[in-house]
């Protein structure tokens, strides 16, 4: 049994892939601030998505930073920080 655990043991923490968490940002600012941005405009880095754009769309980003972080989390993202 020890030898399929330590097989099985890497996939414990599986993570979504990066385009998968892009689109997922691309669809949570679309749903809670009701701008859409594409996936060229967010780039990861470790557990933060940064968001190119206006300062608007910043301002709107940083309005409801807390809400977008909870809705990619809620669908399976695994992201800390959005700027």
């Amino acid at each position: 049994m020890n030898p399929i655990a330590a097989l099985l043991a890497r996939y414990k923490d599986l993570r979504p892939p990066s385009e998968a968490l892009v689109n997922g940002v691309c669809e949570a600012v679309e749903t809670i601030v009701k701008i859409k941005i594409k996936p060229s405009q967010v780039t990861l880095r470790r557990k933060t998505a940064l968001v190119a754009g206006p300062s608007s769309l910043k301002s709107e980003i940083a309005l409801k930073k807390q809400e977008i972080i909870e809705y990619i989390k809620s669908h399976g993202g695994d992201l800390t920080d959005i700027y």
